[in-house]
């Protein structure tokens, strides 16, 4: 089985703020699970010798869901619906995702990750979607509740996302109230709701696999499912 590296976030333990483990959902670990990946679960505290360490051992790096960025990365303000911002955590990510776009290690990031991605390329997010797009829904209670929204998403036939996905048009679930407005330097939009949010982004180069899926194609499989195929393929040739 193939290593890859995975960024675990603070979770409180029963609902206390200053009783924080680390952790992942299962849900990730059950699809790495079924396409033969490793998870070499990272947390932030670590040091940055044992960051290292692990980051080269892994053939890829994968970014899950979670809470939003620190607006001030991209240069704004945080929006009032902000919620769980985590300076250390986010310049975790960003720096050890700049370094995989620097090595083209394989990426793939869900929701959070996707947004982490644009960040990391010099992009910005929407704060807060209803504020923009407010005849289409996104946002969700809780996690538990993903898959009660669901919509289309239209892939650009000369994406490399199309390239694996061999359609046009799929059905995302929906669990998110920011989303990526600028995809930043090198890395672009090829998937879009109805309304124009963006759903999936890509890297230009044709050739490296690096992906951020605003949807929560870990609680199911669906259309998103050949993603994971594609990623655990890239990982294995890394």
């Amino acid at each position: 089985m193939k290593k890859i590296f995975v960024a675990m976030s603070e979770v409180a333990v029963g609902g206390d703020s200053r009783i924080a483990n680390f952790g992942i959902r299962k849900t990730y670990l059950e699809k790495f699970s079924k396409h033969g990946l490793t998870p070499m679960l990272m947390p932030y505290v670590f040091s940055k010798k044992e960051i290292d360490g692990l980051y080269r051992e892994c053939g890829g790096v994968f970014f899950a869901g979670g809470a939003d960025l620190d607006a001030r990365l991209y240069g704004e303000e945080p929006h009032i619906k902000s919620y769980g911002v985590n300076r250390e955590f986010d310049e975790f990510q960003l720096g050890v995702l700049r370094r995989t776009l620097r090595d083209k290690k394989p990426f793939l990031g869900i929701c959070r990750g996707a947004q982490v991605l644009a960040v990391a390329a010099g992009g910005s997010l929407y704060q807060h979607l209803p504020d923009i797009f407010p005849n289409e829904e996104h946002v969700v209670p809780a996690y538990a509740d993903l898959g009660k929204i669901k919509h289309n998403v239209i892939v650009s036939p000369r994406s490399r996302a199309f390239g694996i996905l061999k359609k046009e048009k799929i059905i995302a679930n929906s669990g998110h109230h920011q989303a990526v407005k600028n995809p930043g330097t090198g890395l672009k939009i090829s998937g879009w709701s109805p309304a124009g949010v963006a759903e999936i982004l890509e890297h230009e180069d044709p050739n490296y696999f690096c992906f951020g899926l605003q949807c929560h194609p870990e609680t199911e499989t669906g259309d998103f499912e050949p993603f994971f195929e594609e990623f655990a393929r890239a990982v294995a040739r890394a």
